[in-house]
C-alpha cells in the first residue's frame, strides 16, 4: 500500500495544492493509517478526480501514475482494508494473550519467591528460638567458670611472651620479667646450692 502511494505522491500532491482534500493529506501521510481509518473509502472520489485531471499535469511518469491510479480502485481498497482489519485482529490477540502470560508467569514468580521467603524466615525463627533455650539454659557459674579459664590462656599467653605484671598467675620457669618471678628462681637456685 505505502509502494502504491510512494509511486503516485508528487501527483496527489499537485492534485492537492490545486483542490485541497483533507483525506489525501491523511493517505500521504501514512497511508496504512488512513486506509484503515477510512471506512466509507472517502480517497476514491478523490483518486478518481485525480485520474481524470492527470492529462493537465504534466508529469514525466504520467503513464506509470495513470496504472497505479487505475489498479487502486474501490474493490482493491476495501480488500486492503478487511487484510488490515484482519491483521489489526489478530495482533491485538496475540497483545492481549501474550499479556495474560505475562501476567501469569510475574504471578507465579510472585508466589515463588513468597514461598521462599516464608521458609527462609520460619528457618530463622527455628534458630532465634534455639538461641534463647540455650541462653536461658546456660547457669551464672558456669559462664564464670569459662571466663576464668579464658583468662588465665591469655594471661599464660602474655607470660609466655614476655609480658607481666597484668595481675595474672606467673608460671615457674617461664620468662615473666617479675620481682617475684626473678625471686622464686634465685630461691630454688639458692637451695639448689645450699644441697651441696
Amino acid at each position: 500500500m505505502r509502494k502504491e502511494f510512494a509511486k503516485i505522491e508528487r501527483a496527489v500532491r499537485k492534485f492537492a495544492y490545486a483542490a485541497p482534500s483533507s483525506v489525501l493529506a491523511k493517505y500521504l501521510e501514512d497511508p496504512v493509517l488512513a486506509l484503515e481509518q477510512d471506512a466509507n473509502l472517502d480517497v476514491v472520489p478523490d483518486l478518481d478526480a485525480l485520474s481524470r485531471s492527470l492529462e493537465g499535469m504534466e508529469l514525466k511518469d504520467g503513464a506509470k501514475v495513470a496504472k497505479v491510479l487505475g489498479s487502486l480502485s474501490e474493490e482493491f481498497l476495501a480488500s486492503w482494508r478487511q487484510e488490515l482489519a484482519r491483521c489489526k485482529a489478530e495482533h491485538d490477540a496475540a497483545a492481549s494473550m501474550l499479556k495474560g502470560n505475562m501476567a501469569y508467569w510475574s504471578l507465579q514468580e510472585q508466589e515463588e519467591f513468597l514461598a521462599g521467603a516464608r521458609g527462609l524466615a520460619r528457618q530463622q525463627e527455628l534458630a532465634l528460638e534455639q538461641a534463647q533455650e540455650r541462653v536461658e539454659n546456660v547457669r551464672p557459674s558456669l559462664v564464670l567458670a569459662k571466663m576464668r579459664k579464658l583468662m588465665e590462656v591469655h594471661d599464660a599467653r602474655l607470660v609466655a611472651q614476655g609480658y607481666a605484671g597484668f595481675g595474672g598467675p606467673v608460671y615457674e620457669g617461664s620468662p615473666s620479667g617479675s620481682d617475684d618471678a626473678g625471686e622464686e628462681g634465685l630461691s630454688g637456685e639458692r637451695s639448689g646450692q645450699d644441697g651441696r
